[in-house]
């Protein structure tokens, strides 16, 4: 990469980079003009005669390579001066000529499953109506790397992964992509829905894809699911899609089979909203969509103390949920090591806050044999 500067004429700057056109080097020299950048992209066989013709224009250049910098400066005196700097520009440069953020999963051609899923065309472009689906794709997967490290890392061990509520299983066939192809991790998946015709149609994708023997979708309830005993322990569970207390019963699944990780996106939390009361909250509970974001927001607050006081580390994410709106929020937890010194302070804590609300929650009541196990400990 180079720049030019200190032009002599309106040009304040040109900056010249190497790109790649239809596998064909070329150098793009974007001029800076009144606040405007102007490209023009020169093969490789002409740069040379291009940049001759524009360096008596300029006062300064600057050569950035990964080793050092070189600045050639020219002064109102026709005194030139060369110095060698450290280097400024240390990574890779992206060479391609519709530079695009860097994701996860980018090339469909690499990752077929988008092709399948109608994510990408026969050619490897992304759909324009498909664009936020890809989106929300790879930032699920930035959520996922994240706790990557909390997971059993034996090679030998496939790692278990059970998505409720997979719908048409984006997520689930992206997970399972980023561990196999990408990861070289192990992996047995699988996916659980209500819908009969949806969970068909995913199976169809997995055999397409080669990987029916190891990411395969079930039709069942949460509350019904058993963990076959084939498919061992569950290291991480995924609820990104399910409904009210169908939340609670995934997130009570995760905790029954002692998973590493969890991660849900909980919608439609309408159970606590038809039991709050509460003469300090009257201002916000006496209008009806206000109450309703309230009780949304403490729901998951139970939700993410209840899952504290059990044993996990507890994260509330941002997280861009397109199945039912803009955005939501995400419940990351992860497995502690060892037992919370605190538990019974958290559960005071807990049990004060759930009195001023007047609740008593689902996840609650599937817990309580465990909350008063804790309590009874000295």
């Amino acid at each position: 990469m180079c720049t030019l500067s200190s032009c002599k004429s309106e040009t304040k700057k040109v900056v010249i980079r190497p790109i790649f056109i239809k596998k064909s080097l070329h150098y793009q020299f974007t001029s800076l003009v009144d606040r405007k950048s102007l490209d023009v992209n020169v093969a490789e066989a002409e740069s040379e005669q291009h940049l001759l013709k524009m360096l008596p224009d300029y006062r300064n250049l600057t050569m950035f390579t990964s080793q050092h910098d070189v600045y050639v400066g020219e002064s109102k005196d026709g005194v030139t001066t060369v110095k060698n700097k450290q280097p400024t520009k240390t990574s890779t440069q992206d060479m391609q000529h519709n530079r695009k953020k860097k994701y996860i999963v980018y090339d469909p051609l690499e990752a077929p499953f988008l092709i399948k899923l109608g994510v990408a065309d026969e050619k490897g472009r992304i759909l324009d109506r498909k664009q936020d689906k890809f989106k929300q794709t790879n930032k699920f997967l930035e959520i996922v790397k994240a706790v990557m490290p909390n997971l059993p890392q034996e090679d030998n061990k496939p790692l278990h992964i059970v998505d409720f509520g997979c719908g048409r299983a984006y997520l689930s066939f992206a997970l399972y992509h980023l561990l196999t192809n990408v990861l070289k991790r192990k992996v047995v998946m699988t996916g659980i829905d209500a819908n009969a015709s949806i969970v068909d149609e995913c199976n169809k994708i997995s055999t397409s894809l080669g990987w029916q023997d190891s990411c395969k979708f079930i039709k069942s309830d949460i509350a019904d699911f058993t963990v076959p005993k084939s498919s061992g322990d569950v290291d991480m569970v995924i609820s990104l899609h399910a409904c009210d207390t169908a939340t609670d019963k995934a997130i009570f699944k995760a905790i029954e089979w002692n998973a590493k990780v969890l991660m849900a996106v909980p919608c439609c939390q309408k159970e606590l909203a038809l039991q709050v009361n509460s003469e300090e909250l009257r201002p916000i509970l006496k209008h009806g969509i206000l109450k309703e974001r309230f009780s949304s927001m403490a729901t998951d607050a139970i939700r993410s103390q209840l899952l504290e006081i059990i044993g996990y580390k507890t994260q509330v994410l941002e997280f861009i949920d397109l199945e039912h709106t803009a955005k939501n929020v995400m419940i990351r937890c992860t497995k502690r090591s060892g037992t919370n010194p605190k538990q019974k302070e958290m559960i005071d804590k807990y049990e004060n806050f759930k009195s001023m609300l007047s609740s008593d929650l689902l996840l609650e009541k599937l817990l309580t044999p465990r909350i008063e196990q804790i309590k009874s400990l000295k």
